[in-house]
């Protein structure tokens, strides 16, 4: 018998004959990691050609499924309403669904190819569902220990019931964050001023991703001022068990054992079925945005599922819908490019490859530029990422942990007193604290908000990932060095060429011990390195291509905007 921990199980001895389903299991503990290393199943390794290979399953996957939601919903729910209304509205969710799905049953599915008699053992506690209250909630789900091994749970009951079951069972104490609607005196404050004082603009310019500074001024020449979207209403708790059996009736009605089917109706966000009503009444009741004309967000609304219903109702005239995060675009297997589709115009950070794009600016550093610099060399530590995708992302972190662990040995005792390690100000702070701390008790750790000004102030930055950061920097033509990482195997082979020139100046690098040599060569000469004519004339193409850079992002976008209607 072969025994399977498939999550983290908290403050439980387990044998040291036991085998763990993968580097999850583990929450980051490199030293536990690295002697339980042959204890890992060899899942199958999730290449860029088994990525690529995924996805395209996926969107197949993706398009059956919606084939027998969208009107199962609209009988259900008693409207009318389109495909694309449906695809605006859950297109997003039900993208990462799929992905999820697929990821958890492939990691399950290959304990049987592996092993002759298996026994999983399940954190389990009765009070958890695999419904969350929104999209939001979902994502937060997905890296939550309990609700993934309930989802393994109902997997193996319905594909895998030779496998035997072993609980592990938890106290009511650990709930899923996010699962039941906290209401802070934020949102009373929003109610009460929503009730007396509304905005009303033809304009809704709000979520772009541009400082609040840029937004504030776009509106104000616009002659308005900024408009928040209200939010009012209060999202039913738990989910109704007899809409939901229903659902389940009629979807299985369709198509027969089928585990996206099956699970669907226990997954699905009570924002698109509970609470579909509520969300309705609430948009048909909202003043300000009755006499909107044309709407410029970020494609970062999706986990917003009231607004992602107003963008849905097409109760407006344009959308402009400007790019949220940094390789988007450069890679289709990250989502389904929804965003794009449904926008009248889309806003690139400078790509141009379809239709309706518009070759933009990157957003969040427009109108930014570089004053006094100081002689700090910050390193930025990456952010944990949700366990949405049809591929292991703990194991694509690992990979980036090697890297940083290579680059930090080659470095000298002076060379480490030089830097700076930025981590994200979550609620991982403390536990990476300690890991840079046993790396080398020579770096100087940084908790800032203000992570622009920051990087604005520094002579030179050490990314460890090809990501939103890594193509600000470039935009704002500051000094940068990226460490080895997995997400340039996944870019388009146009792409991909591109990247390769900045490989050639130095700015990226494929080996860590290279890079810390480097570093330490060009380190006090590090503005000739970078503003040499050779490293400026590659920066320049790039950045044109995925970064550019706007000096006064509110004229260029009021002329996109007074253009939608032409």
């Amino acid at each position: 018998m072969t025994n399977i921990i498939t999550e983290y199980i908290d403050d439980i001895k387990v044998n040291d004959d036991y085998k763990y389903l993968g580097l999850w299991c583990f929450k980051n503990d490199q030293d536990y990691y690295l002697k339980k290393y042959n204890s890992i199943v060899p899942l199958q390794k999730h290449t860029p050609g088994k990525k690529k290979y995924d996805a395209i399953i996926i969107l197949k996957k993706i398009d059956f499924i919606k084939s027998i939601l969208y009107p199962t919903l609209n009988r259900i729910l008693k409207v009318n309403k389109s495909n694309e209304f449906w695809d605006i509205y859950i297109g997003h969710w039900l993208f990462r669904f799929v992905s999820v799905l697929y990821n958890r049953y492939s990691n399950l599915k290959q304990l049987g190819d592996l092993y002759s008699n298996v026994s999983v053992h399940l954190n389990y506690n009765s009070n958890f569902t695999l419904s969350t209250k929104d999209s939001l909630g979902f994502c937060v789900a997905c890296n939550n220990d309990l609700w993934n091994d309930l989802l393994n749970r109902r997997i193996i009951d319905y594909c895998f019931n030779e496998y035997k079951i072993t609980n592990y069972n938890y106290d009511s104490k650990h709930k899923l964050e996010n699962s039941i609607p906290n209401h802070n005196a934020l949102y009373y404050y929003r109610k009460l001023i929503s009730k007396y004082f509304t905005i009303i603009n033809k304009q809704f310019i709000n979520y772009t991703y541009l400082t609040r500074y840029n937004q504030f001024l776009l509106n104000l020449s616009f002659n308005q001022i900024p408009q928040n979207f209200n939010f009012t209403f209060k999202i039913d708790e738990y989910p109704s068990q007899k809409l939901r059996s229903i659902l389940n009736l009629n979807m299985n009605e369709k198509i027969k054992d089928d585990i996206w089917v099956h699970l669907i109706s226990e997954m699905l966000p009570s924002s698109f079925l509970e609470n579909f009503n509520n969300i309705a009444l609430n948009i048909k009741n909202n003043k300000s945005i009755k006499h909107v004309d044309n709407i410029f967000i970020a494609n970062n609304y999706e986990f917003h599922d009231l607004f992602s219903f107003w963008l849905a109702s097409k109760d407006y005239k344009k959308l402009l819908v400007a790019q949220h995060g940094g390789i988007y675009g450069m890679s289709k297997i990250h989502g389904l490019q929804i965003a794009e589709r449904v926008a009248d115009k889309f806003l690139t950070w400078g790509w141009d490859n379809n239709l309706n794009s518009i070759k933009g600016f990157c957003t969040g550093t427009a109108g930014m530029k570089r004053g006094a610099v100081n002689n700090k060399i910050i390193l930025v530590d990456t952010r944990e990422l949700n366990r949405i995708y049809s591929w292991d992302v703990v194991e694509d972190e690992f990979e980036l942990i090697k890297h940083r662990k290579e680059f930090i040995r080659n470095l000298s005792d002076s060379m480490k007193n030089r830097i700076s390690i930025k981590l994200y100000n979550d609620h991982n702070f403390e536990q990476k604290k300690v890991f840079w701390d046993n790396l080398s008790n020579k770096f100087n750790i940084i908790k800032t908000k203000n992570f622009k000004k920051l990087k604005l102030e520094s002579k030179l930055i050490i990314e460890t990932d090809f990501s939103t950061s890594f193509l600000e920097n470039i935009s704002l033509n500051i000094p940068t060095i990226l460490l080895p990482n997995y997400h340039m195997l996944i870019f388009d082979n146009a792409v991909i060429r591109d990247c390769k020139r900045l490989f050639d100046v130095n700015i990226c690098h494929s080996d860590s011990k290279n890079a810390a040599k480097f570093l330490i060569e060009v380190c006090d000469n590090i503005d000739e390195w970078w503003f040499s004519k050779e490293v400026q004339e590659e920066v320049s193409i790039f950045r044109d291509k995925y970064c550019r850079h706007s000096k006064n992002p509110v004229r260029e976008l009021k002329k996109i905007i007074n253009n939608l209607n032409l």
